[in-house]
């Protein structure tokens, strides 16, 4: 059934790259790379992933009244991925197309800025909610890369959406759709996590840390402090529209498989 609909939904038409550049195989280990839609928390991930002992960066973005503990989005990377947001006068909700894409990414631009910004001799990564808009292009450049995807349920994405930048339902529903359908053929070499499992018990996730990295052995007691409950909402939810329930309960069964 997976198979069946993950061919149904794909219709991208892009294909990942299987080779890397010369310059990435300077790099010993290969990145981390945490996506997720806006509001859906890659912050809480990232935060966990760096608790585990993964550089995520050496200049991060700070803390907001959106999120208190930070957002662990490393500036080069985040101000790599506007620039080409800019470009090509596209968004996080005017999603730019496959051939929009194409025209101006370079991976020796891309290569450029992660150099900068990690030693690569550690175990290391990057958060940025517009990394998955770049996600094919970046597995271009790093084909083995360990993909982690956070989701959350649609309608508390709109809603959360909705509280911070004043967006009703429908402006967050296409862009949701858009981005989750364009990734779904790749989503089964992804790792993925319900963002309510992560609050419920992070433990989870220096499970998976430890089937790919050596981590310390307080790892699992620093992931629970960091975890704050409280800063987790979850308010009744309402129906979504057939076309995104029929993704999302698609992802949960992703993110439920062992």
């Amino acid at each position: 059934m997976i198979d069946k609909f993950r061919l149904k939904l794909s219709g991208s038409g892009i294909k990942c790259k299987n080779k890397t550049t010369k310059k990435s195989k300077d790099f010993r280990n290969m990145p981390f790379i945490i996506i997720g839609h806006e509001r859906s928390g890659t912050s809480l991930l990232a935060g966990l992933i760096k608790c585990c002992g993964v550089d995520i960066g050496k200049n991060l973005l700070g803390a907001s009244i959106y999120n208190r503990k930070g957002h662990f989005e490393e500036k080069s990377v985040l101000h790599f991925h506007e620039r080409l947001l800019r470009k090509s006068r596209s968004s996080l909700i005017n999603v730019p197309t496959k051939v929009k894409i194409d025209e101006i990414w370079r991976d020796e631009v891309a290569m450029e800025i992660v150099r900068g910004a990690y030693e690569g001799n550690r175990p290391w990564g990057w958060k940025d909610p517009r990394t998955i808009l770049f996600i094919r292009k970046w597995l271009g450049i790093f084909p083995n890369a360990i993909v982690v995807l956070v989701i959350r349920h649609p309608y508390c994405v709109f809603r959360s959406l909705n509280t911070r930048n004043k967006r009703n339902v429908q402006q967050s529903m296409d862009p949701w759709y858009e981005v989750h359908r364009r990734i779904i053929d790749i989503v089964p070499s992804f790792k993925v996590f319900l963002i309510d499992d992560i609050v419920k018990n992070p433990g989870i996730v220096v499970d998976f840390m430890k089937t790919k990295i050596k981590i310390t052995s307080d790892a699992k007691e620093k992931c629970k402090r960091f975890v704050d409950k409280n800063l987790y909402h979850h308010k009744s939810i309402e129906s979504i529209p057939p076309k995104i329930s029929q993704i999302w309960n698609y992802l949960k069964q992703m993110a439920h498989m062992e």
